[in-house]
């Protein structure tokens, strides 16, 4: 697992590990929902089994009202899915662009 955030109602536990983002139930103790793929579909999730340079998601953030996933890859996009339609709703395509500089 990647990155994990919490709902602020703590009804929902939110993570993500690689391309998909996973949604539990706090109470019932059961997975609710799965965005499979969220941001790098099959293809990548393939060739993840074979090279170590495939996008993963980074991080992942719930809205304080509770209403949506927002979530940030190292393929550049930012998406953000919405939690009780449980569908994606924007894909900031290129969002950050550039290369890290550590010094």
């Amino acid at each position: 697992m990647n990155y994990l955030a919490v709902s602020h109602d703590s009804r929902f536990i939110i993570s993500c590990c690689y391309v998909s983002i996973k949604i539990h139930d706090i109470q019932t103790k059961q997975q609710v929902h799965k965005f499979e793929d969220a941001h790098s579909g099959n293809f990548l999730r393939f060739l993840f089994l074979i090279s170590s340079n495939v996008e993963t998601i980074n991080s992942v953030v719930i809205t304080s009202d509770d209403k949506f996933v927002i979530s940030a890859s190292s393929d550049k996009s930012i998406k953000i899915f919405d939690l009780n339609t449980k569908q994606q709703v924007h894909n900031f395509k290129d969002a950050h662009q550039g290369k890290i500089h550590l010094f």
